[in-house]
């Protein structure tokens, strides 16, 4: 009897497994370069340089292999490709064995045993609502990664361009340094010769102090840039230098249909996905509060009569108070809230655009002034009045106060150009695509 009841329930269970359909793995994978990545150039088993100079290709190569935003972003993704494959698994059976009048007086044991396989039965589209949630919340997952690739991203090219900023102003303020240097001497001849007094040496050399501070300062602040991009892929490199232009934005041309790309930035998918996934849940919420059936069938040994009988059965829950009215309710009004942040998201976004494209086309503005009307002039008049000063036909505070002025011009030619910069970036970051 025990080996008839044993093969009788391996029958059963081979009959189910057989009908299960086999899960295939997902085909979206998630690429170790995302797409902006890709755009500049960034590309999976390159070889990196091993010396200190580096290109942004390079950098955001460093960035895409290493940074740890990414790793959980990648992490977080692929936990939910987990429980969009568990979504499409049925629920399992149960095993259910009775034993009746088992402490009764006799020799022939229990009076009856009962082995039977119960499976229940999902209805009203649960699974398909359940995959759906699902899949959607998987889609959101990928984007939200998108986002997470994007703002690193932003954050590892602002950081280079900013050593490129710090590097220049470095070179500034060393160039300065070195005609502050150049004056101190000229003035020190004078000075010598009886032709300047005292006290155009003492300013002089408080001159040439100043600038020393100001390459001392250009140093910390050139470190610190370089650690604050390295830290982009977890090392504190002081070392590194970037090559590269600031002004790489000055001739990029936008998409003509930028606004209709406003449909494809990310943060706008996500919840446009979340949104979906509210629906497909209002969905299941209402399939919940119907009933599901489990069915079920088993094999009864009568010991007394020495008989076998098998048996099907059928239950159905009778929804008289439970039909899932909270959660429904619920449900809707996520819809309600999602579809409102859909539309906030929009118009947010839709308006940043707007502004960082009139920030873009100022700073454009400042930059060519600058460069063609600003700072020609003011090298000119530097040049001029320093050698007026050595022929003795210009007071020297004339030349303080040429140096001081175009060490400004100079400042705010690095302030504009970065400002495109972060502005350029931050449109790429919503249109999702470099600017060419």
């Amino acid at each position: 009897m025990r080996n008839s009841i044993k093969t009788f329930v391996n029958s059963i269970l081979i009959i189910w497994l057989v009908s299960v359909p086999i899960s295939t793995a997902l085909a979206a994978e998630v690429q170790n370069i995302p797409q902006l990545f890709r755009e500049s150039g960034a590309q999976t088993g390159t070889v990196l340089p091993g010396d200190s100079v580096i290109t942004i290709t390079h950098a955001l190569e460093k960035v895409a292999l290493r940074n740890p935003q990414l790793k959980a972003a990648r992490a977080a993704v692929s936990g939910a490709e987990g429980r969009l494959l568990q979504s499409r698994k049925l629920p399992n059976p149960n095993l259910s064995i009775e034993v009746a009048n088992f402490g009764r007086n006799s020799a022939s044991g229990p009076q009856e045993t009962t082995v039977g396989i119960i499976q229940p039965l999902e209805l009203f589209g649960k699974r398909g609502a359940r995959k759906e949630i699902a899949f959607h919340l998987f889609e959101a997952q990928n984007l939200e990664y998108d986002q997470v690739s994007l703002k690193v991203y932003r954050e590892t090219a602002i950081a280079y361009y900013s050593l490129l900023a710090s590097q220049q102003i470095l070179k500034y303020s060393e160039s300065q340094l070195e005609l502050a240097r150049q004056v101190f001497d000229a003035v020190n001849i004078k000075v010598t010769d009886g032709a300047a007094p005292r006290s155009e040496l003492l300013r002089a050399e408080s001159a040439v102090r100043l600038a020393e501070i100001n390459v001392a300062e250009a140093n910390a602040e050139l470190d610190r840039s370089r650690i604050a991009l390295s830290m982009q892929w977890g090392e504190a490199d002081t070392s590194i230098v970037a090559t590269g232009e600031l002004d790489w934005w000055l001739n990029t041309n936008l998409p003509q249909n930028y606004l209709a790309l406003l449909d494809s930035n990310k943060e706008i998918q996500t919840q446009a996905a979340l949104l979906d996934a509210s629906k497909a849940a209002v969905r299941l919420s209402r399939a919940l509060g119907k009933p599901d059936i489990a069915v079920g069938a088993g094999y009864r040994r009568l010991h007394d009569e020495k008989q076998n009988g098998f048996l099907a059965w059928l239950s159905l829950p009778l929804p008289l108070f439970n039909r899932n009215q909270g959660g429904i309710a619920e449900a809707v009004s996520t819809v309600a809230r999602n579809e409102a942040l859909v539309q906030f998201a929009r118009i947010r976004i839709s308006g940043d655009l707007q502004s960082i494209l009139k920030t873009l086309e100022n700073q454009r503005n400042r930059v060519t002034i600058l460069r063609e009307k600003v700072l020609p002039p003011a090298e000119q008049a530097l040049n001029e009045i320093d050698e007026a000063y050595r022929l003795g036909s210009q007071p020297y505070i004339n030349v303080l106060d040429a140096q001081r002025t175009l060490a400004e011009i100079q400042i705010q030619t690095i302030e504009a150009l970065m400002a495109g910069v972060i502005a350029a970036t931050e449109i790429e970051i919503i249109l999702g695509q470099r600017l060419k």
